[in-house]
């Protein structure tokens, strides 16, 4: 059950999938609450007097790192006179700048707002298949846990119901998803893991946490919450299909970075955005984009890849040591309500999601879930592309059949020198993450194709449901495409299996 501490408020943090602040600059804030954070060792008593000199009221204190939510009393108004403080407070950041100065107080910060405009979506166009095909079984473990962080959750294709569900903005257990981009990157998440492991998502667990209203507007210090409570509440791998930029004093990346460095103390994976401003993070004096730019270990940090120009794309933010891996980011495939509404979205966000599910197959593999395992298998199993050299950790992009290979034998180095991941095993920027073959559209309605590179004398193909029951079969003479009629199954999860003269193999698809 996730932990309800608290009843939270509206904010604003970037979404990934969108274009951050056009014009990067210190964010607006909250203008009747702020973070407080106390020195070890400080009393409740001392805690209570100090929100009585402040004329505050708690709302909430994490579970990790002890950061308070304070807001002003409801008989305050600005400006005021603070008789502890001996001076007048003319507004919210006076009164954090007065926080500060207090003993035993070890951290003050504004309550951040952020906002955003989307990328747009298309659409109607072909997606950029996730490039990954059937991998073999895993071993049966069932307790993977994916945390994700976003605007709630409407429904699953595969009839997933999440184990736990809590709604921040609001402040109840009702995580709705009234914008789509939660759903969207659930969805992404979900048919990626099943396509990987030939296995229903529900073999691992899923928590949802809507820490973004419906307009796309998220808090900061719903983020850190939120954070720490999935934590607690036993996740394995945290998806952060968001970004978002530091005020110049730094101090939010300050109290943000106390919450990553002791999450990784609890064995657990952040997959984290690089954002959507094309911008590169690594210069001194250009804008801070967190959570990307931390060097804590237990982030695995991801840009956006063009499968079609083999480029990194136009708008993904990139940097040599703050983004370690590239994914598909164009036009992926996504449900994003409870009607199964199938829209395509481009950016960030989506590649971080196929990473996450990448990372859930991984965790599968191993006998107990180590995040330094799977980060490793994945970094040191990219693929190396030239148009990512200098811009990338690992000049790479992502592929799961490599790292799964990884994973298997035990992959423990730390992966932190760039051109590390593809250097010794003799890949090159001709070996792709891609297969030979393609099965679109998925989700599918009507029809599914599946496509070679290159024309086969032979193509067997059989749809079978998720008992293994052959439900239809074609054959194909001299063809590098072959169609099958699919209108007659119900909806659901079904597989492909296919035969040539020199290949065999399996793909996994959804009936809508």
């Amino acid at each position: 059950m996730i932990t309800k501490t608290i009843l939270t408020t509206l904010v604003m943090v970037a979404l990934a999938t969108t274009s951050l602040l056009s014009q990067v600059g210190i964010a607006p804030y909250a203008d009747r609450s702020y973070l407080i954070k106390f020195e070890p060792g400080t009393t409740q008593a001392e805690i209570n007097q100090a929100m009585i000199d402040l004329q505050s009221d708690e709302v909430w204190v994490s579970p990790l790192t002890g950061t308070r939510k304070w807001e002003m009393s409801l008989n305050v108004d600005f400006p005021y006179y603070n008789q502890a403080l001996g001076i007048e407070i003319l507004d919210i950041n006076e009164q954090k700048e007065g926080a500060s100065g207090r003993p035993k107080v070890d951290d003050a910060d504004l309550n951040y707002y952020y906002t955003i405009d989307p990328l747009s979506t298309n659409p109607g166009s072909t997606s950029q298949n996730y490039c990954y095909e059937y991998t073999g079984r895993t071993r049966e473990r069932s307790d993977i846990k994916v945390a994700i962080l976003d605007t709630g959750f409407e429904g699953s294709s595969y009839g997933v119901v999440p184990v736990a569900q809590w709604n921040y903005v609001d402040g109840n257990a009702m995580a709705r998803d009234f914008n789509g981009h939660g759903t969207h990157v659930f969805s992404i998440i979900e048919s990626t893991y099943a396509e990987l492991t030939n296995l229903h998502p529900n073999t691992i667990s899923w928590d949802i946490r809507k820490t973004h209203d419906d307009d796309g507007y998220g808090e900061l210090a719903n983020i850190i919450l939120a954070l720490e409570e999935a934590v607690v509440d036993g996740a394995d791998i945290i998806n952060m299909s968001t970004s978002y930029y530091d005020s110049e004093d730094g101090e939010v990346q300050d109290m943000v970075k106390d919450v990553i460095d002791i999450i990784e103390q609890n064995n657990v994976l952040i997959v984290a955005s690089a954002g959507n401003e094309a911008t590169e993070l690594d210069k001194t004096n250009g804008p801070n984009c967190f959570p990307s730019e931390f060097s804590t270990y237990n982030l695995l940090t991801v840009a956006a890849f063009d499968c079609e120009e083999q480029v990194l794309a136009e708008y993904s933010n990139y940097g040599l040591y703050s983004i370690d891996v590239t994914a598909p980011g164009n036009k992926i495939a996504g449900y994003v309500d409870s009607d199964f509404n199938l829209e395509y979205k481009s950016g960030t966000s989506q590649a971080t999601a196929i990473v996450s599910g990448v990372a859930a197959f991984l965790g599968r593999n191993q006998t107990a879930f180590d995040y330094q395992e799977v980060k490793c298998a994945i970094l040191s199993g990219a693929d190396y592309k030239s148009d990512l050299q200098g811009k990338i950790l690992t000049y790479g992009f992502i592929n799961a059949k490599e790292a799964q290979k990884l994973i298997k034998d035990g992959c423990t180095e730390i992966i932190d020198e760039p051109g590390h991941g593809w250097g010794g095993d003799g890949r090159n920027d001709n070996t792709s993450i891609a297969s030979s073959e393609t099965l679109f559209p998925n989700p599918a309605n009507n029809l599914v194709s599946l496509k070679f590179d290159v024309i086969q004398p032979q193509i067997n193909v059989q749809i079978m449901d998720s008992r293994g029951q052959v439900l239809s079969q074609k054959k194909s003479l001299n063809s590098n495409q072959i169609e099958i009629a699919i209108d007659q199954l119900s909806s659901g999860m079904y597989f492909l299996q296919y035969e040539t003269p020199n290949k065999t193999g399996q793909k996994t698809f959804v009936k809508i």
